[in-house]
């Protein structure tokens, strides 16, 4: 189990650092769709394949990531990728009927941070995962218990730790491996954007 949240932390890791680098993809994208599809333009296979292959690969990391989050969180998961699975599904709907505008840029920068945090609490919980097993030490266990104020298995507790890899009472090398991984994570999309913006 641990190993498998610290691969899906591991492709989290590498889409953070591909969008960050490709903040401006969203126009390069529009202007080589209209012109595929424009008169006298290829016939669109290519564009079909593109969408097709990347839809196929959004789908195997969905299920590495939704069976590295119900390592975590049991068959909360479950409702959690459905509930998602069908906001998302309302989203598409109104931006292909154009009834929401999306800001692509203030979108990618959040979904960045929510996906840095995400594979922060894999990268936790996976370490949590190898302590169990005695792969790795504790260091100290636990460092606090906040579970009588906030439970993992209340409602609240379960959406922070499916989300965010929440954790009651965890142990240090948790905390240290949680804002290690944030830490540098951060650093290096924000060293990458700034390198976008940066005139060559």
């Amino acid at each position: 189990e641990g190993l498998v949240m610290l691969a899906g932390a591991a492709l989290l890791t590498t889409l953070i650092v591909w969008m960050a680098g490709k903040r401006d993809a969203a126009v390069k994208l529009e202007h080589g769709v209209e012109r595929h599809l424009a008169p006298g333009g290829s016939h669109g296979v290519g564009l079909f394949l593109l969408v097709f292959l990347s839809v196929v690969r959004e789908g195997v990391e969905s299920v590495i990531f939704l069976g590295a989050a119900r390592f975590g969180t049991g068959s909360g998961s479950l409702w959690g990728a459905l509930a998602g699975l069908a906001a998302a599904s309302l989203l598409g709907f109104l931006l292909f009927r154009g009834a929401v505008r999306v800001r692509l840029g203030l979108f990618f920068t959040v979904t960045n941070v929510l996906l840095l945090l995400f594979a922060a609490g894999l990268v936790a919980h996976g370490l949590h995962e190898l302590v169990e097993a005695g792969w790795l030490p504790a260091l100290v266990d636990p460092v606090w218990d906040l579970n009588p104020l906030l439970p993992e298995q209340g409602l609240l507790g379960s959406l922070l730790r499916g989300l965010f890899g929440y954790n009651g009472n965890p142990s240090l090398l948790e905390l240290l491996g949680y804002a290690a991984y944030a830490a540098v994570a951060a650093s290096l999309w924000r060293s990458l954007a700034r390198k976008r913006r940066t005139p060559v």
